[in-house]
């Protein structure tokens, strides 16, 4: 499609930068497919990003392995009955090697945070850590997901970039179960009008069609 990004086939010899390069060119953009009940906001998964980058990575030929630099419990406010609360902090080290020359590869340290009142405060830090990590090193982009309309707002067609930014999404996006979720909430939300809606399933229907066949 004219929106979908270019896919680049890897260089013959590339090396680990020339690769990270080439993913940069060809990733798309993430939908937000999570939603925060607390704080009212909506954000891109971990494994919507691993979703992207996963066969751009098999397709470069990278891998990507990390090792823990340092682990901490950080202090985090109190409880109500007025015990301290805490976060795992760990900072995570990760590489992506080129498994044509394992010599050749990049570091970066990453920070990631994770509160749970169990022992599940480590997992969701590896969870924001890679996120993160992958997210700045691909310079991957993330888009909204159908909103609700706010109270008061008018009930005409929302601006076309909008609309624009969902076709780009939805024609880039190799992440079957993500398409699926957008396209019911898509369904159900009042960001776009029925003519708008009638594209946009028929672009879904088209991807997740694709997508299953593979």
């Amino acid at each position: 499609m004219a929106d979908a990004k270019q896919e680049k086939a890897p260089a013959k010899g590339a090396n680990v930068y020339e690769k990270i390069a080439n993913i940069q060119q060809s990733i798309h953009t993430v939908i937000k497919g999570g939603y925060n009940d607390f704080h009212k906001y909506k954000f891109a998964r971990e494994r919507d990003v691993v979703a992207e980058v996963k066969p751009l990575l098999g397709r470069e030929g990278l891998v990507v392995t990390y090792t823990t630099v340092k682990e901490e419990e950080v202090p985090h406010g109190s409880t109500k009955s007025g015990s301290e609360k805490y976060l795992t902090k760990l900072t995570v080290r990760f590489r992506i090697t080129n498994v044509k020359d394992p010599t050749d590869f990049v570091e970066s340290d990453t920070i990631g945070y994770g509160q749970d009142g169990e022992d599940k405060g480590a997992p969701k830090a590896y969870t924001m850590a890679l996120k993160y990590f992958l997210s700045k090193i691909f310079l991957i982009e993330t888009g909204d997901d159908a909103e609700q309309e706010k109270k008061g707002s008018k009930k005409d067609a929302p601006p076309t970039d909008k609309f624009e930014t969902a076709k780009r999404m939805i024609a880039g996006s190799r992440n079957l179960d993500g398409l699926v979720e957008y396209r019911e909430k898509m369904r159900e939300g009042k960001s776009f009008n029925a003519a708008q809606k009638k594209e946009l399933e028929a672009l879904l229907s088209k991807q997740i069609g694709e997508l299953e066949g593979q």
